[in-house]
């Protein structure tokens, strides 16, 4: 799975035509599971609003034992000047 949000991508960049088109109304709500490629557009002359809400980056076994590695050496540093040395 993608640690990090991609960039916006051109539809010729993708290659494929669309799974599904959907014309969403007021107050409607799409969800699409992570990593999941997607576009919106708005109708002509219509207003519209794609917000995107993640919690899934950066929150993984690999991130959280970086942390913890992190916080482990900082530690040891601090009680032992002798790992601070050249």
């Amino acid at each position: 799975m993608p640690r990090f949000s991609s960039r916006n991508f051109d539809q010729d960049e993708i290659g494929v035509e669309p799974m599904m088109e959907v014309l969403l109304e007021a107050g409607d709500l799409l969800y699409f599971p992570r990593g999941f490629i997607h576009q919106a557009e708005s109708p002509p002359g219509a207003a519209s609003l794609h917000l995107t809400v993640s919690h899934g980056y950066r929150n993984s076994w690999i991130d959280l034992l970086k942390a913890a590695f992190d916080a482990a050496v900082d530690e040891a540093a601090a009680r032992d000047v002798r790992l601070r040395y050249s």
